[in-house]
């Protein structure tokens, strides 16, 4: 089974053996936005604190220099 790291974080404190997976994976996430209007100070608040949190939250995941 595969898994990214931010999900495999959920199982971080069960005992499990974490092996490296050298294949580079990319994860992608898309926000869809209506083009005809520019996006609220509160969408743009939301998107700046959900990229924070996955930058975080991957730094405590992935070892460093991966």
């Amino acid at each position: 089974m595969q898994t990214d790291p931010l999900s495999a974080r959920v199982f971080a404190d069960r005992n499990l053996a974490i092996r490296p997976f050298t294949a580079e994976l990319d994860d992608t996430f898309y926000l869809p936005t209506p083009q005809e209007q520019p996006l609220s100070r509160l969408a743009q608040d939301f998107i700046g604190e959900f990229r924070a949190h996955i930058s975080a939250s991957l730094l405590d995941i992935l070892p460093p220099g991966g």
